[in-house]
C-alpha cells in the first residue's frame, strides 16, 4: 500500500490512496492474477451541517476514483456509529456531468432524517471499490456534523426602537420601519410580528423583515402601537422580540355608544315590530359611512330581534312575538360592533333583553263536540281532553260547565263521573248525556270543551227459560236426528254486542239441545224407556261478560212403534166396455196400438185372471214387507253388534 499526501496552501489535506493486493496461491504461482482495484479519495474528511433541507455536495469532485482493469464501483461498506440519520442520508453516485465512471460524488440526501451535533459529531465511513470479481480495496473516510447556530439581529443592539409617523401622509405598502437578521449559516430568516393593541392594518413582510402599513392611514385610530417582532431560521427557537413603539400624529378619532352593555325586559306578546331598545352612537367626525352591526350567539336571537339604523345609531325592534315559553329567547344577548367607515370603536358593545311572563289563555282540545263511550253502571272516566297552555307553570283546575245532571266534573283531573250509578233501560242499546267542562288557570282565564257520555247496555241480565221443564217423547222406530220438539227462553238486555244472544245446551240420555233450542234424538231407543236431564241456557255478551241462566229440567220417555197399516183391499171387477184400444203392460213404457172398432167377445176365463191379479199383488208386497220388518227385529235385538254404530246395539 502506497500513501501520497500533500499540503497545498493552507487548505485540507489531500490524501491519495493507492491500494493493491495480489493474491498468489502455491499451486498457480505461474498464472497471471489480475491485480484488485486501486482506490483514491480526494480527501481523507468531509462536513455536513447537522441542519440541512436541501442535497448537498460532501467534499470534492470527486471524492472517490476507482482504477481497475474491469468496471469498478465505490460504496460505502459502513457507518460507525449507525445512528440518527446513518447511511439514509448518504449517496456515493457517479459525479454529475463526468464522463468518467470510475469517479465518484458523495452527496447529502434531505428528507431522511437529521444529524445531530450535541449527539454525534462525528462518523468514521469505510469507502470500497470492487469490480465484483476481485476482493474490494477498501479505506476510512471521516465525516463530520457542523453545528447550526441561530440568526442576530443587525445590529444586534438595541433591541428597542421608537418611530413616528405621520398619519395624514401614510399611504398603504409604504415601509415605515425594516429589521435586518445575520445567519453564519446562511439559513433563510423569518419574521413574524405582533401588535398592542391588535390591529389588522400594520404587517411585516415574513421574509424581508419589513414592516407595512396595508391601509391609508386614517384607517389607524389609534395613536400608538406597539409592534414585537421575532426572528427565526426555523432550525434554532425564534429570538426576540425586538420591540418597536410607533407614534401617529394626527390619528382619527374612534366612535363609541352611549347607552349599551344595559338589560331590559319587554313582556311577551307585544307582537312583531315592537321597540325593544334605542341605540345612541357619539362620532366626532360625523361619517355618513357610520354602520352598527348587530349580532349574537345563537341563530334563535337573531330570528327574534332585527336592527333598524338611522345614520346616528338605530332601534332594536322585534321581529317575531315575543314568547316567554320559547326557552331560547326568554333571555337574549346581541353583540353591537361600531364603524364609521375609517375606525371602528374600540369595544363590542353588549344589549341583554329578558322577556317577562304574561298569562295566556288556556285551551282544550278538542274543543268542538267530541263524545266519549262506556258502560252503564258506576262511571269514572277520562275524558281524554288536552289543556294547551304556553305558561308552562300554569295549573288547570276543572268544572262543569252544565249539562246532564247525571254527571259531574272531577276538578283536578278532569274526569267525568257519574253522581249516581247509571241504568240503561230494557231492551235499549244507549242512551246519550252531555256534559260541558271547563278549565280556569291561576290567573283566571277560562276555556271550555262540549262532551258526550254515550252510556251502553251492559250485559247485566241473565237469560231464563219460559218453563222450569220440559217433556220430549219418541219410539223405538223414530228415525236418529228426528226433532223432537224445542226448549225456548229469553233475555232482557238489549242486542247490543250480541247481550241478548242466547245459545242453548245440555240433553236427557238419548236426546241432545241443540244450540237454538231444537231437541234432537242422537241414539236409538227402547219402549219403555225413560230420562231425564237438564238444558242450559247462556248469552253471548261481551262486557262485562258472557252470562248463563238457571238450567231446567228435560224429560224423554220412549215409547213402541205405531202398528203397521192394514193390508189394501181388492179392487172391484171392471165392467167390461167395448174394446176399442189393445194395451199390453210391460216394464217398459205403454205401448198403445190403435185399430179399428171392431166386435170383441169376452171369455169366463178373461175374468178370473183378472180377480187373481187383483188380490195376489198386494199380498205378495204386503208380504215382503213383514219379512224386512222381522230380520231388521232379529238382526237388531238377537245378533252380536258387529256394524259401526255399537253404542247403539241392544240385546
Amino acid at each position: 500500500m502506497v500513501m501520497t499526501a500533500t499540503r497545498h496552501r493552507g487548505k485540507m489535506f489531500s490524501l491519495i490512496l493507492i491500494a493493491m493486493t495480489v493474491f498468489l496461491q502455491p499451486s498457480q504461482q505461474s498464472t497471471n492474477t489480475p491485480p484488485p482495484p486501486q482506490i483514491v479519495l480526494g480527501a481523507i474528511d468531509v462536513q455536513t451541517n447537522e441542519v440541512e433541507d436541501r442535497r448537498v455536495m460532501l467534499g470534492p469532485a470527486p471524492l472517490v476514483s476507482c482504477t481497475d482493469e474491469d468496471p469498478a464501483r465505490a460504496t460505502i461498506q459502513s457507518i460507525s456509529p449507525n445512528s440518527q440519520c446513518g447511511l439514509k442520508c448518504l449517496s456515493l453516485e457517479p459525479c454529475p456531468g463526468g464522463s468518467n465512471t470510475s469517479e465518484f460524488c458523495l452527496f447529502y440526501v434531505p428528507g431522511q432524517g437529521k444529524y445531530n451535533y450535541a449527539s454525534v459529531p462525528q462518523y468514521n465511513l469505510i469507502i470500497a471499490c470492487t469490480d465484483d470479481v476481485e476482493k474490494p480495496t477498501a479505506v476510512p473516510l471521516i465525516m463530520r456534523i457542523a453545528p447550526n447556530t441561530p440568526p442576530d439581529w443587525d445590529p444586534s443592539t438595541p433591541i428597542v426602537d421608537t418611530k413616528t409617523v405621520s398619519a395624514t401622509t401614510l399611504k398603504a405598502g409604504v415601509p415605515i420601519y425594516t429589521l435586518r437578521t445575520k445567519d453564519i449559516d446562511d439559513d433563510a430568516v423569518y419574521y413574524t410580528m405582533t401588535t398592542d393593541p391588535n390591529t389588522p392594518y400594520l404587517n411585516i413582510g415574513y421574509a424581508n423583515g419589513e414592516i407595512t402599513s396595508n391601509t391609508d392611514g386614517r384607517f389607524i385610530c389609534t395613536d400608538k402601537i406597539r409592534a414585537m417582532v421575532t426572528a427565526t431560521d426555523k432550525h434554532n427557537p425564534p429570538i426576540g422580540p425586538y420591540r418597536v413603539d410607533f407614534t401617529f400624529n394626527p390619528t382619527n378619532t374612534v366612535p363609541y355608544v352611549s347607552n349599551l352593555d344595559a338589560t331590559v325586559t319587554i313582556n311577551e306578546n307585544v307582537g312583531v315590530g315592537f321597540t325593544a331598545y334605542d341605540i345612541k352612537v357619539i362620532d366626532p367626525v360625523e361619517s355618513s359611512r357610520l354602520t352598527v352591526t348587530m349580532r349574537s350567539q345563537t341563530d334563535s336571537g337573531m330570528e327574534q330581534y332585527t336592527f333598524e339604523p338611522n345614520g346616528k345609531g338605530g332601534t332594536v325592534k322585534t321581529k317575531r312575538n315575543p314568547n316567554f315559553e320559547q326557552k331560547d329567547t326568554q333571555r337574549v344577548t346581541l353583540y353591537f360592533d361600531v364603524d364609521d367607515g375609517f375606525c371602528k370603536a374600540n369595544k363590542t358593545y353588549s344589549l341583554t333583553i329578558n322577556t317577562a311572563d304574561v298569562n295566556e289563555q288556556p285551551t282544550l282540545y278538542p274543543s268542538t263536540l267530541q263524545s266519549l263511550e262506556v258502560y252503564e253502571g258506576y262511571i269514572n272516566i277520562p275524558t281524554g281532553l288536552q289543556i294547551f297552555d304556553e305558561d308552562t307553570n300554569d295549573k288547570c283546575t276543572f268544572s262543569s260547565a252544565g249539562g246532564s245532571k247525571e254527571f259531574a266534573v272531577d276538578k283536578d283531573t278532569g274526569n267525568i263521573y257519574s253522581v249516581g250509578e247509571i241504568d240503561i233501560d230494557k231492551n235499549t242499546p244507549f242512551k246519550k248525556f252531555n256534559q260541558m267542562v271547563k278549565c280556569t288557570d291561576e290567573g283566571g282565564k277560562t276555556t271550555t270543551s262540549n262532551l258526550d257520555v254515550v252510556v251502553y247496555d251492559a250485559n247485566d241480565q241473565y237469560p231464563i227459560f219460559n218453563s222450569n221443564s220440559f217433556t220430549f217423547a219418541a219410539t223405538e222406530c223414530t228415525p236418529l236426528g228426528t226433532e223432537l220438539g224445542k226448549v225456548a227462553g229469553k233475555d232482557d238486555d238489549s242486542s247490543h254486542n250480541h247481550n241478548n244472544f242466547i245459545y242453548y245446551g245440555g240433553g236427557a240420555g238419548k236426546v241432545t239441545v241443540m244450540a237454538k233450542g231444537s231437541v234432537v234424538l242422537t241414539q236409538p231407543c227402547v219402549n219403555g224407556e225413560t230420562s231425564t236431564g237438564t238444558a242450559t241456557i247462556a248469552d253471548e255478551g261481551i262486557y262485562p261478560g258472557p252470562l248463563t241462566g238457571t238450567p231446567a229440567t228435560i224429560s224423554f220417555k220412549c215409547g213402541p212403534c205405531p202398528p203397521p197399516p192394514p193390508p189394501p183391499q181388492p179392487a172391484p171387477p171392471a165392467t167390461p166396455a167395448p174394446a176399442v184400444t189393445t194395451t199390453t203392460t210391460t216394464t217398459k213404457k205403454p205401448t198403445v196400438t190403435t185399430k179399428a172398432p171392431t166386435k170383441t167377445t169376452r171369455t169366463k176365463e178373461d175374468d178370473s185372471t183378472s180377480i187373481l191379479l187383483s188380490w195376489l199383488i198386494p199380498a205378495i208386497l204386503g208380504g215382503l214387507v213383514w219379512l224386512a220388518l222381522t230380520a231388521f227385529l232379529i238382526y237388531r235385538y238377537c245378533c252380536p253388534c258387529r256394524n259401526p254404530c255399537a253404542g247403539f246395539c241392544r240385546r
